[in-house]
């Protein structure tokens, strides 16, 4: 409840209910602010790539600023990804269009890839961009950084990612 929320970040329940009107309320927030940082982080990855980058590494840029994104805001992006498809209707209505966003965001990364002939062509841009986005945001669940460094976990998702590529591709690395 909100009293047990107000304890864990030790202040009084009045001063949580000035900010908040609801549980759900505080819930949203978190999902929008780890939404937010790892939209902002991917883009950002892209964005700091050199002028003329190809596709394939826009989208390995991408990818790597997905995770890096996901995991460096654990806190906020875990709770978007374990908790997807258990959110009040209110809350849906608020996540999906910027959900839809970050797909198109993600789509047009692969379209370009095809229409530039770098991607195999019996992929499914929908179907890879859907497995790689829900390969990467399910490593929340196991990844431990104790154990394995976040750029071990990036140049893995690179290396499984790999065999997408066509060999004559001119955005080979």
């Amino acid at each position: 409840g909100i009293r047990s929320i107000a304890d864990r970040v030790n202040i009084k329940t009045a001063s949580l209910y000035h900010h908040f009107a609801s549980k759900d309320e505080i819930f949203q927030e978190i999902l929008i602010i780890g939404f937010n940082a790892t939209f902002r982080a991917t883009q950002t990855a892209v964005e700091r790539l050199p002028e003329g980058a190809s596709p394939r590494q826009r989208i390995e840029g991408a990818i790597a600023g997905h995770l890096k994104g996901i995991h460096s805001n654990i806190t906020y992006t875990s709770a978007n990804i374990r908790f997807r498809g258990q959110t009040p209707s209110e809350i849906d209505r608020v996540m999906r269009p910027l959900r839809q966003t970050y797909r198109r965001y993600w789509q047009e990364l692969f379209e370009a890839a095809r229409h530039q002939r770098c991607l195999k062509d019996e992929l499914e841009t929908s179907m890879v961009r859907t497995l790689v986005i829900g390969m990467m945001n399910q490593t929340v669940t196991w990844f431990d950084p104790s154990k394995g460094s976040l750029d071990k976990l990036v140049r893995s998702t690179l290396i499984s990612f790999s065999g997408d590529w066509r060999e004559e591709s001119p955005g080979k690395a």
